[in-house]
């Protein structure tokens, strides 16, 4: 016999009461339901994305969702009106004055803009 007291007819009755007395309780029970399956579905559609490219080059979730990150953020950036407020962002992420990743950046900004 199995020894979980959800398997178990009358354990699951007098659960279900408990639940009927406490209606909040009742009302956790179900948001947490809501949370695990939403959790698992997204779990499952991950599985089936990489399961789909079987066969084919693998895909790797985690980098394609940074990679959307760092689009989003790159888009922000080359929105910015002015070059002065451009190459003002651009020092704040690091990039130094004559470096030649701020020169890349700057000139695929006047190349977006124009």
């Amino acid at each position: 016999m199995d020894e979980n007291p959800k398997n178990d007819p009358e354990e699951r009755t007098k659960e279900l009461e408990k639940q009927k007395k406490d209606p909040e309780k009742r009302k956790q029970d179900l948001e947490k339901q809501k949370q695990d399956t939403e959790e698992r579905d997204k779990d499952l559609d991950d599985v089936r994305k990489t399961e789909s490219r079987r066969g084919r080059r693998p895909i790797d979730l985690d980098a394609r969702r940074r990679h959307h990150e760092k689009v989003g953020t790159m888009r922000t950036y080359l929105d910015l009106s002015t070059e002065e407020e451009f190459v003002r962002a651009m020092r704040g992420v690091g990039l130094r004055d004559g470096s030649p990743e701020l020169l890349a950046a700057l000139q695929a900004w006047r190349e977006h803009r124009s």
